[in-house]
């Protein structure tokens, strides 16, 4: 699969995802690898159709000899702007990505909330990394390491990259 790029309306997200989908059943993948990617694009998707109130989202993905490589940017609120519209005020952008990345929800009281949580145990814990830039910084999640940096533009939005090795993995076991 070479790297695509796509703009396009978040109303289009699903049609997307299909198409990444069939490209993705299409290619030649470790054991277990289809169901991690799957599973990482459909929840980074639904987070920008959930929490974002964007108007456009951009998509890359590249299949590579060792690797695979996933970002998805949206124009939206940004992660400290969902929380506090609903009702959760954070310190600060890190804080928000902090609760993110640790499980809290935006959608409802006493809600879990899967998304960036699982992609960020899933790419780590197949030896790849995250990212999240949001409002004014950066976090990179690496297997035993974390790190937060400024960014020198404040993010409209939110983009997140994963790249990890494809390597045979079992998904369940990792999240469950």
């Amino acid at each position: 699969m070479k790297k695509n790029r796509k703009i396009f309306p978040v109303l289009q997200l699903d049609f997307v995802y299909e198409q990444i989908y069939k490209e993705l059943y299409a290619a030649i993948l470790p054991k277990g690898c289809l169901d991690l990617l799957t599973y990482i694009i459909s929840e980074l998707s639904a987070n920008v159709k959930e929490h974002s109130f964007a108007k456009k989202v951009n998509i890359e993905v590249a299949i590579r000899k060792k690797s695979f490589y996933f970002r998805i940017s949206d124009d939206g609120i940004g992660i400290k702007r969902s929380f506090i519209k609903n009702g959760i005020f954070t310190k600060d952008d890190r804080a928000a990505i902090e609760l993110a990345v640790g499980g809290i929800s935006t959608k409802k009281q006493n809600e879990r909330a899967f998304g960036l949580f699982s992609t960020q145990r899933l790419a780590t814990h197949t030896g790849g990394k995250m990212n999240i830039i949001s409002g004014k910084v950066k976090a990179t999640f690496k297997e035993n390491e974390t790190k937060f940096e400024g960014v020198k533009k404040e993010m409209k939005g939110v983009t997140v990259e994963v790249d990890i090795p494809l390597k045979p993995v079992n998904v369940y076991e990792v999240l469950y």
